[in-house]
């Protein structure tokens, strides 16, 4: 069978100088580096394409099965010279890292732990979809308050999650999706290939329930879009366009930069932009909290190194989670170049002027126990009408309102699902919609 090679981040150009693999003989080494050959093709030859042999590897995919890798992609060494441009560089790279790419001494790593297979990506999402799955039904098997669906801290983890977080979130291709501590210890002998043996751990204060779990977070990929899901989920409130609609693309309006204060926009957004500001230290398109503080790679509200006047704000760093743009001195986003993204206009909302900073700094488990507390009671409503209609079909009529309020006051006490659900089923509604054909024998609707 041919050997496993990988073209993702130029690394197969690096090694072979063209986007091909390996040829088809058992590697050999010459002085300490892997021998290649000129490659078949003359014209390809004649461009410097060489190709190496390949080599048998224990992969961590599957440890008792050794598999046929190309000599290059299946190097272990930890750093590496950096042969891109040393001068202005590290001499050595880490070969874990984005900066592997920097060297054609960089490899997969012991065991390949560094590289992704299409076939290990698609069980790390899937088991990160398992992973939801297995955290809501905890809250409800275990009958703990369904609140905790929003503020519980504790999760699950299986061998792909764990090795990812391990070993790939810093490897090239990975870097945009997770950079730097998750806020929770892994366990220490979890290998990858066990997919269906899952370990509970304990997140930190900065994580909220399904908020903050990664199938949520990569669902949903922006803040807004984290925002709307939740408000339409547990407020069971959407997001709708002023009557009339927006004015004409050619009025003068359009140009505000604020969106709570743009033409139209702001009748959504003056609630869209305070409620995404919850998921402002959390990485969009991504799943890292960005963590202020942090002993390795901290994220502070404002870094200087992402200004204007920094040499740095064209690293990745910058560009992807501080405004690291200049802008004209009478913009009004001038102010809040080489702050987190999550604070441009945070102090400026909407006419009123209002400030919305403070949502950051709080994060979603700040937004979570609003909806929570009996004074708003938003979380409690939206669950009695969710859980209602599920069972008989329909939403509530304006005549039943004593009982959409009996529902909510009782279910907001403790937040005990199973109790709710024994109202509903033996309410005269729920004998009424058995009794018109809309659930049938069995509680199915």
């Amino acid at each position: 069978s041919a050997a496993m090679w990988i073209s993702a981040n130029n690394r197969a150009s690096n090694y072979r100088g063209a986007n091909v693999g390996c040829a088809d003989f058992e590697s050999s080494m010459s002085n300490g580096r892997i021998t290649t050959r000129p490659h078949p093709d003359p014209e390809m030859a004649a461009n410097g394409v060489v190709q190496e042999g390949w080599v048998w590897v224990q992969s961590y995919w599957n440890p008792d099965q050794p598999v046929k890798v190309c000599a290059f992609d299946a190097q272990a060494h930890l750093t590496a010279p950096n042969e891109t441009n040393p001068r202005r560089g590290p001499r050595m790279v880490q070969c874990n890292t984005g900066l592997s790419s920097r060297s054609s001494q960089c490899g997969c790593g012991p065991n390949l732990r560094w590289c992704l297979t299409r076939q290990t990506e698609v069980q790390i999402r899937r088991s990160w979809d398992e992973q939801l799955l297995r955290f809501a039904d905890s809250v409800v098997r275990e009958n703990r308050p369904y609140s905790e669906l929003l503020t519980g801290r504790q999760m699950e983890v299986n061998g792909p999650i764990t090795h990812f977080l391990r070993h790939q979130t810093q490897a090239p291709g990975n870097n945009f999706l997770v950079t730097g501590a998750q806020g929770y210890d892994l366990p220490e002998d979890l290998g990858q290939h066990r997919v269906d043996e899952w370990r509970s751990v304990q997140r930190s204060t900065m994580h909220s329930g399904l908020l903050t779990l990664p199938a949520f977070l990569v669902k949903f990929q922006s803040n807004r879009g984290r925002a709307t899901r939740f408000y339409h989920a547990f407020r069971c409130e959407a997001f709708q366009a002023p009557p009339g609609g927006l004015p004409a693309t050619d009025d003068e309006c359009h140009n505000e930069p604020n969106l709570t204060k743009r033409c139209g926009c702001k009748y959504c957004h003056v609630s869209v932009e305070p409620a995404a500001a919850y998921w402002g230290r959390w990485s969009e398109q991504g799943i890292s909290p960005l963590i202020a503080d942090a002993e390795e790679g901290a994220y502070p509200a404002f870094d200087p190194a992402c200004g204007p006047d920094s040499n740095q704000r064209g690293s990745l760093r910058c560009r992807l989670h501080y405004i690291n743009e200049i802008f004209a001195e009478d913009d009004a986003r001038k102010p809040y170049e080489g702050y987190l993204r999550s604070y441009l206009f945070a102090n400026d909302l909407g006419e009123q002027n209002g400030s919305y900073a403070a949502n950051i700094e709080h994060g979603p488990q700040a937004m979570a126990q609003g909806i929570l507390d009996p004074a708003d009671g938003t979380f409690a409503r939206c669950t009695s009408q969710r859980i209602f209609q599920h069972f008989t079909g329909r939403a509530f009529r304006p005549t039943e309102s004593s009982l959409q309020s009996q529902l909510s006051t009782s279910f907001q006490q403790a937040f005990d699902l199973k109790s709710l659900v024994r109202q509903i089923v033996t309410s005269p509604e729920y004998k009424e919609a058995a009794r018109f054909g809309l659930i049938k024998e069995g509680g199915e609707q």
